[in-house]
Parts: structure tokens; sequence; C-alpha cells
């Protein structure tokens, strides 16, 4: 039986329905009224849903285009779209109400602008993104079947028009709105310490400093002239995206412009220099333009920053590659300048002092540009020679994507240098703290030099786009991004200053050797009377890490990571090993999980071969992964006992704060339904002889055991990793 038919049979059947030929009888005027008006409801329709598809092509290189225009053109594309599938069903089934193509095109949209909240299974989310299009629907309807189709006016009309502009208006208000949301980072504070303690001259250190900042452009057609580079080997554009990006940059990727712009100190020579590049964004955006407070800054206390512009890579696919090696024919380009006496940045650089970093997919492109900087050969075509070989000391990532680009389907693992890692809470484009796999995947060899470190910084109400100041407040597309929750959100000079806060005291400390204030990686706590009031989450190891157990090794849980380190738990439900899977790749992070009952005595023990402490600190890496309503949160309370050879014991109580999982309100509808999203963040804890009470018969140089005793009160459930013991240099 063709499908037509079955269609007619059911509805043959319906409308012999006593019950249902009732209701028919008695709604027949309002329904004649809302068939009337069915043009109304459509053109409704038509607009709500243009606003989505505007904003798609705005951040797809639209906004090179007079706004009216695009989104007239959304207008078009939709109702082309429509009336194709309207013909379609018409051929297939014999007819269909065009009507109802537009109301589920409106949802099919609404659902994809309000995508995470919605498969988030958040029925707020579900509920919204129906009744809006069948409110527009309604009003549209009634309004055009009363007022221009010149049906009978009647109170059913005027009662749905009111009641269906009511609902309109209220999502108005919602999408439009921001502060919503409880006040989570004062909640979180509220849990730590207070401390009125300040670091002497450290206000003084976040201001710009003496030097006179100059700025100087560099490409093709700029003041210092550069030559273009092919990458097509690695990139290409396809689809839409080309023919857009063709058009804005005349140029296809065998002639990719090296450009940028560099801030630099008056006068100076022989400065160190940081090389920063941006992510993914709308290519008509000149992101590069966005670091201007971390180019201002940093010249103003010496350094040159050199901001590199990959706008012609941005809205492609598959390119981290690409972006990794056209940053470092950047750094090459740069450097011949600096080598050339009739150059305007001649002998501005110390070639022997350089550090790169990145945002967004550029945190991960400098990681990658790390790994090529050492390769003869580009890792999946050895016929593409890279020959760089520049002297780069540290790597910045922030809020950066991983994986993206696998050499030879491996993850970037990358060795002896400096890292530091910058992510925010509230994050809602790198929603996950991706970049932890690559601070994972850096490692020390016994070659290392003795200040290499990397750390890391999780920042509560920061998110992706405020660390570039042409991207802003908002991490999606216009007609988007009303859904998102931005209440809760740092504002972007808060954020920044943290970020400069972080990036410099990073620099100086691993290019200048300056560690006045880079305790600040280690342990924010003296810092925080100077800084935005918000939770810093922190991480931080150094190349001479010993390390005790850190779960990767061996499946053997009671094993360290050697046969004379053994780990136990007692008062547990439940201790394992667990893997921690960020990124794509296989090169995943093991931890110890633990889960205690409440009323049980928890307890982490690791003994070892008797290690001498004396002048350095025992550190682990923590995490609380309970997920206490914000009302509830409480710092998690435990005790760390040390052991030596003669059986002596020292404790000490809480020596680092470790904050409960960060509650976040990423969307709107999480606010009304009252959930959240948990993150479960690590941080370092140290643990140095100093915080012992005095004890003359303890022997810091015969230390054999670790204890963490927890509180006995209430259930528990934590990460733990990478116990280990190491020197307190920076």
């Amino acid at each position: 039986m063709k499908m037509k038919e079955k269609i007619d049979k059911i509805k043959k059947k319906v409308s012999e329905n006593k019950a249902v030929d009732s209701v028919k009888k008695k709604t027949e005027k309002s329904r004649s009224l809302l068939k009337s008006g069915k043009f109304g409801g459509i053109l409704l329709l038509l607009l709500y849903s243009a606003q989505f598809l505007y904003g798609c092509v705005l951040h797809l290189g639209g906004s090179m285009y007079p706004k009216p225009f695009v989104f007239l053109l959304g207008v078009a594309t939709i109702a082309i779209a429509a009336e194709i599938a309207a013909l379609i069903i018409k051929i297939l089934l014999g007819g269909g109400k065009r009507s109802r193509i537009y109301f589920f095109a409106a949802v099919a949209l609404s659902v994809v602008a309000d995508a995470y909240s919605v498969f988030d299974k958040n029925v707020l989310a579900i509920v919204i993104v129906i009744l809006i299009p069948l409110a527009l629907d309604i009003f549209g309807r009634c309004f055009f079947g009363m007022f221009f189709k010149k049906h009978k006016k009647t109170i059913f009309g005027f009662f749905m028009m009111i009641v269906s502009f009511a609902v309109i208006v209220l999502f108005g208000v919602f999408f439009r709105r921001d502060c919503y949301g409880a006040d989570v980072k004062s909640t979180y504070l509220a849990l730590s310490p207070n401390t009125e303690t300040k670091i002497p001259g450290f206000a003084e250190y976040l201001e710009n400093g003496p030097y006179n900042v100059k700025i100087i452009d560099y490409g093709p057609d700029a003041e210092i002239v550069t030559e273009c580079v092919d990458i097509s080997s690695l990139a290409s554009r396809s689809g839409i995206k080309s023919i857009a990006n063709k058009l804005y940059f005349g140029e296809d990727l065998k002639n990719t412009p090296v450009a940028g712009r560099i801030w630099y100190p008056e006068g100076e020579t022989e400065c160190p220099v940081l090389f920063i590049v941006h992510g993914n964004h709308d290519f008509t955006v000149p992101s590069h333009l966005g670091y201007d407070y971390l180019g201002e800054y940093l010249a103003s206390n010496g350094y040159v920053v050199v901001s590199v512009d990959e706008n012609c890579v941005n809205e492609l696919s598959n390119e981290n590659d690409a972006r990794a090696v056209l940053f470092l024919e950047n750094i090459e380009a740069i450097l011949k300048c600096n080598g050339q006496k009739n150059s305007p940045i001649y002998n501005l650089i110390d070639t022997d002092n350089i550090a790169v970093a990145g945002h967004s997919r550029g945190g991960e492109s400098v990681s990658t540009a790390f790994l090529f900087n050492d390769y003869s050969a580009y890792p999946d075509n050895g016929n593409i020679k890279l020959a760089y070989d520049f002297k780069i000391k540290s790597v910045i990532a922030i809020a950066p994507t991983v994986d993206q680009y696998m050499p030879a389907n491996h993850a970037v693992e990358i060795e002896d240098v400096n890292y530091l890692l910058i992510h925010g809470a509230n994050d809602q484009d790198v929603i996950s703290l991706m970049g932890e796999k690559q601070y994972n995947n850096v490692v020390f060899s016994e070659n290392s030099g003795e200040s290499n470190f990397k750390a890391f910084v999780y920042i509560l109400g920061a998110n992706h786009g405020q660390f570039n100041s042409l991207w802003g407040r908002y991490d999606s597309w216009p007609g988007f991004n009303g859904y998102l929750n931005t209440a809760n959100h740092l504002s972007e000079e808060e954020q920044q200053t943290i970020t400069k806060a972080y990036i410099r005291t990073f620099l100086d400390a691993t290019m200048l050797n300056d560690t006045r204030y880079a305790g600040l990686l280690k342990d924010n706590t003296k810092y925080m009377a100077d800084l935005p009031n918000t939770v810093l989450l922190s991480n931080y190891m150094n190349s001479k890490f010993d390390n005790l157990c850190n779960f990767d090794d061996e499946p053997d849980i009671n094993e360290g990571d050697e046969a004379s380190i053994s780990v136990n738990c007692f008062g547990m439900s439940t201790w394992r090993e667990r893997k921690e899977s960020v990124g794509n790749g296989s090169d995943e992070n093991y931890v110890l999980e633990c889960y205690w009952p409440e009323g049980s005595n928890p307890i982490i023990e690791v003994s070892f071969p008797a290690r001498d402490i004396t002048n350095s600190e025992i550190s682990f890496r923590i995490a609380d992964m309970t997920e206490d309503a914000l009302k509830d949160a409480k710092i998690l309370k435990y005790t760390v006992e040390l052991t030596d050879t003669k059986f002596n014991t020292l404790k000490v109580e809480t020596p680092g704060v470790i904050y409960p999982a960060l509650a976040v309100q990423l969307y709107k509808t999480d606010v009304f339904t009252d959930s959240f999203e948990y993150k479960h963040q690590m941080e370092t804890v140290f643990v140095t002889p100093e915080m012992f009470a005095a004890n003359e018969d303890f022997d810091f140089t015969l230390v054999n055991k670790i204890r963490i005793y927890f509180d006995r009160s209430e259930y528990g459930h934590i990460i733990l990793d990478d116990i280990g013991i190491t020197d307190k240099k920076m």
C-alpha cells in the first residue's frame, strides 16, 4: 500500500470518530481563524528562523557585508529551503502543510541554538525550543487572520494573541537579559581562609612599566614587508567557506600572508620576545589585534610582543598543523628582519630568549609548533621538509583545544620546556579543560634545565572570548548567544588582569630568571589581595620532581613508580585506578580514585625508601569529586602525616585549600531549572617541613611514609595523582 493511501486511511478513521467529530464542530470557528491567518504564522516563523541563520552567516565571514543584507539572505535561504521541502513532500505524499514545514524548521534551528541545554535533557530548554515557535505561529495566525484577512474578530483570537504575545515577550527578556543566577564566586571565596597579606610591590607589578611602547605592523603591504608562504599542502578551503574566504582575502593558501603586529619598548635592543597567535574566529575580525592589552603591558616592561595574523586559516577544519607551520614561518620572518641592518627592528630581539603563546586553536598550535621546531620533516608527509630550530624556552596555552592535529596519530608530547596553561571555568566554547592533557604531556628528561617547570591556573568566572579584546563576553554566534548565561563572568578587565599577572610572572621566571613573584604560579593565596576577586585553582610541577606514584605505568594499584614504593588505602568503600580521558587520543592520564562512606576512617598511605626532604617539599594533585549543592559547598578537610624510619610522626591539618567541585551554570536554562555543571579540577598541594610543629625527634632526612587522613564524619569522593617530592626552586 502506498504511503498516501495509508495516510488517507488513518485520516478517515480519525474523522469517523464521534468524539473527534464533536471537537471539530465546537472548534470550527477557531480553526478557521488559525487557518485563514497561516501566512502571518509563516512570516513570523521565517523571521525567527532567519535570526539563527543570520548568526551563522556572520560567523562565517558574513560581517564583510551589510547586516541587513545578511539577514535578508537568511530569510531567502530558509524560504527557498522550506518551499523545496514542501514540493518534495507534495510529490512523495500528495500534499502537506507548508506552515508545518516552517514550524519544524524553526524548532530545528532553535534546537541547534540551544543545543547543549537540549541535549543535556534540560526540560525547560526543550519546552522553549518548541513553545516559542508555537507562540509565534499562533500570534501571527490570529493577528493576520483578524486584521488582514478580515476574519471575524473573536474572543478566542484576542485571547490567543495576548497569551502568545506574553510568551514571546518573556522569551525576549530571557534571551536578551544577562543577570541570572547566584553569585557563585562569592560563595566559594567565603569558604577559603581570609588573608590580608600583601606581597610588597605586586600591585605596581601589575601596572604598565616605564618603557614607552611603539607599534609596528608587518606583512606584504605593511611597514615591514614580508613575503607570502605556501601552506596549501597542509590545509585547504572548500564549499561556501572557500568562496567567502577567497572573496575577502583575494588569495588562496598558496599565497598565505606572513603578517602581524609588533609591540616593543622604544630605544631598547636584544629584548626577550613573546610570539602569540589567536585561534578560530570570524575571519573578517582582525583577531591578532585582540591581544593589545598584553602587547602594551609586556612591551612597557621590556618585552617585544609579536601577535601573528592567521585570520586567513580561520573557519577551516583539520588545519591546526597548518597553523603551527604558519606560526613558525612568522617567527622566521621576524627573526630575519631582526638581523637586517636596514630593518626598523634591527637587533630588537634576543634570539636566544623566545617564548610562544596561543589562544584557543592557537593554544594547541603553539605546542605543535614547538614539536615541529625540532623536526626535519612533517610527520604525515616526509616530502614536506621542516628546518626551524628556534631557541624557544617557554610555551603558553590560553584556553587551548587539543588533538585537532595528532602527528602520525600520536598525541603531541613536548619535552624540556617551560609550560603555562590558563583556562576559565566559565568557558562556553572549549567547555572542558582540554589543555590538561597537553599539560600532562609536557615531560622533563634527565637533561632538563634545573629551572624548567610547568604550571596552570583554572579561573572561576573566566570565559573563552575575553582573553581576546575583540572576541568579547559571548562564546557563541549572534542569534545563538542569548542562551548563554554570562552573569557570573568576570569583566573583561578582570579576566585580562589575571592573564597579564600569570603570563608576566611566568615569562620573568623562565626568560629573565626573575622569580620575585613567581610564587603566584604555585600558591596564589598571598597574591589575591591585588587580583580580581575570584577563585584561582593552581597546579605546578618542576623538572626536579621525584614522582613516587602517578598511576600511569602499572595496573598494579598497590605499586608506585618503583617496586619499592607501595600505595595502600584504608577505610574506603572503593579505591581504584581511573582513566582521565581528555582529548581524542590514547595517551590518557590515570589517577587514584577513592570513595569512603560516612563514619569510616579514610586514609591513603604511600610508603617508599627513605628520602631527605629537609630542603624539599612533598606535593600531590587532588580534586574533590563530590557534587554538593551550592549552598552546601565546603572545603575538603584532611590531614597530612609524615613518618620517619624511627616511626616518629608529624601532622599538619589542611596544608592547602581544596575547593569542592565548582558549580557553574553556563546556560540560562540551567538557572531556571537550578541545575549545575560541576567542574572537577585538580589542585597541587605542597607540604614543607616548615608547616609542621617543631619536634626534635623527627628526622626530615629519613622520611619514608606519607599518610593523608580525610574527615570521617562525611561521605567522600576524591581523585589523587602525582604524589612526589621536589626541591623548592621555581
